[in-house]
This record gives structure tokens, sequence and C-alpha cells, in this order.
């Protein structure tokens, strides 16, 4: 009797054992919410000297997972055409940045109402001769890896030549091997702190000095970025990050992050 009681114990512990191994996964799951960004996309994401993300998007991740009453789990990403992947094979559950979308798509993946606009800027040297988006058509234009202007350049039949970082960009430029460039309005801004040289030259009549300053070619066509946040088939999970978005926006914390890592507010009106 002893020895049939013993057994049944040693079962009941087996089978409660298992049971722990197989549900904690799941609950585990249940409480973290997967983001994915960008890992080269500063302001928004990028890593810092601890190899650690950080940026707006970063911080909107953990305000959305609090605020789910989650915990966040970032999951860099080098491309958009990386997190369109990442959410189609479920590795993360939700990605924040500019993702195309052809009409085909639209049905899978839903997306929040944009809460960031990121301005795009398109620059040439000053001895460019082509000062304008027609004259541009057909030439070779610089663009990062991880830029999500891609449309734009097939709207404005650009040639694109991709660098996988702002300063391969930059000499690009310099080098005149692309005829001109785009990035972000903050990325720009960040690198024209670091260059001064290319803001103005220092010496008025040297014209090699003269001749590398950069211009900003201004066109209504070369649209901002619309930040949003995106799911997969999961219009519940899109439902309640959307409503988290609308919450932070009210209670000024969009407003504070969009200050803390732009210098200003770029929420969306």
């Amino acid at each position: 009797m002893k020895h049939i009681k013993h057994k049944y114990l040693w079962s009941l512990l087996l089978f409660f054992a298992v049971a722990i191994v197989f549900i904690t996964p799941t609950i585990l799951a249940d409480d973290t919410l997967k983001v994915g960004v960008l890992e080269n996309d500063a302001p928004l994401s990028s890593r810092n000297k601890s190899n650690k993300m950080h940026g707006a998007n970063v911080a909107i991740a953990q305000e959305i997972a609090t605020d789910l009453h989650k915990e966040v789990q970032l999951v860099p990403a080098k491309s958009n055409k990386q997190l369109q992947q990442k959410l189609k094979n479920g590795t993360i559950d939700l990605a924040l940045g500019t993702l195309f979308k052809n009409k085909r798509s639209t049905k899978d993946f839903q997306s929040s109402d944009p809460f960031l606009y990121v301005e795009n800027i398109l620059f040439r040297r000053s001895d460019s001769k082509k000062k304008s988006v027609k004259k541009l058509t057909d030439q070779k234009i610089g663009i990062l890896k991880t830029g999500s202007q891609t449309q734009i350049f097939k709207q404005l039949h650009f040639k694109k030549h991709q660098y996988s970082s702002i300063s391969q960009l930059m000499d690009a430029v310099e080098n005149k091997q692309v005829k001109a460039a785009i990035l972000t309005g903050p990325q720009y801004t960040a690198y024209l702190k670091k260059r001064p040289e290319l803001v103005s030259a220092k010496d008025k009549t040297d014209k090699k000095q003269k001749q590398q300053v950069l211009k900003r070619i201004k066109d209504p066509q070369i649209t901002a970025q619309n930040i949003q946040a995106t799911t997969y088939h999961d219009q519940k999970l899109n439902k309640k990050v959307t409503d988290a978005l609308e919450e932070m926006a009210k209670d000024g914390r969009l407003n504070q992050i969009s200050v803390k890592y732009f210098g200003k507010d770029v929420t969306y009106p």
C-alpha cells in the first residue's frame, strides 16, 4: 500500500514538474512585450557606448509596456525589411518606426496613427549642378541602409546607393560619389554640429572650402517620416497600443520624450 502511495506521489510530482516547464514560458511570454526597433536610427533608436538600445522609440516602447502591465524586451533590427520579417515570424509583437506597406500587405499589418513626425533632408555639395529634385532624376543618391525613404526614391526615380553609416554616406557626398543624399532632420543636424566646416567655410576666399559646404534641396515631395506602431495579424494588441499612445499624448509623456531626444516637439499634430 505504501509502495502504491509513493508511486502515486512521485507521479504527481512529475506531473507538476512537467507542467511548470511547459506553462512557465507561456506565462513569461504573456508578461513580456517584444518590441522591434532599428539599431542604427538615432535619435529614434541606436546602441549607446554600453551596447544598450536607447532613443525616443526605446523610451516609448518602455512606456507602452508599462501601460499594458508588461515587461519590455527590445529586439534590434538592421533594416525595416528585417522588422517586417520579425513581425511575420513572431519574433516580435510590435515594431516601432516607418514600415513601408504595399496594398497587398495592408490587411496583414495593422498600424497605429503616426505619433512622431520626423522630417527628411535632401542635400548636396555647394559645387553640385544638380540643384533641384527634377535634376536629380535617375541620378545616384545616397541613403542609409536603415533609411525609411525608399518609397520617396521610387516616386522621384532616384538611383539608390545605400551606406551602412552616416559617416560613410557623408564621405560619398564629399568625394562626389553621389549627386546628393538624404537623412532625417535630426541625423543631418547632429552630423553638422560635429562638422561646422560643412555649414560655412571658415575662409570665404578659399574655393575648396566653399565648394564642400552642404546645401539643402527643398521640395514638398521630400515628405517627412511618420513614426507608427505596427503589429501583424493582431488587431487586439494594436488597439491596446493605440490607446496607450493616445494616453501618452494626452498626459504629455510623448512630448517629454520628443523634447528629450529631438530638442523640440515632433509629436504628430
